[in-house]
């Protein structure tokens, strides 16, 4: 029985060690990943490792179109390959053209601004997932 208790207290213990980890590899965004218009996804272990979202801007232009500068920080010595994803959606959730494209992009090492603008006028929401291109 007293083992069992033990047993108990000791895996008690581990669940939040567990639940952080968790979490932690999937990736939780941080306050300046997001905005109330959209989100940065770090989608691999290289990646969050590498890269930071150091903040994010985002603006409607005179047309209506949404536009969205983030400024990056590679945390390497040298240049980071990435493929990213940038998708801008509607009111209804329905993606712009091109949202599912990935494309090829080298961050240099400390930071760098990227800015994208969306092809309508409809765009309200958008997402950034970033991989690792290696």
């Amino acid at each position: 029985m007293k083992t069992a208790r033990v047993n108990l207290v000791a895996f008690l213990a581990l669940v939040p060690v567990a639940v952080s980890g968790c979490a932690q590899w999937n990736g939780e965004r941080s306050a300046r990943a997001a905005t109330p218009h959209g989100d940065v996804r770090m989608l691999d272990r290289p990646t969050r490792a590498h890269m930071r979202v150091v903040e994010q801007e985002v603006e409607f232009t005179a047309e209506r179109r949404l536009v969205v500068s983030v400024r990056w920080l590679n945390r390497a010595r040298k240049l980071y390959r990435s493929e990213i994803r940038v998708g801008f959606f509607d009111a209804q959730d329905l993606p712009e053209r091109g949202a599912f494209t990935w494309d090829l992009q080298s961050f240099p090492p400390g930071e760098c601004m990227i800015e994208w603008t969306s092809y309508t006028r409809d765009a309200v929401r958008y997402r950034i997932e970033v991989r690792s291109a290696h």
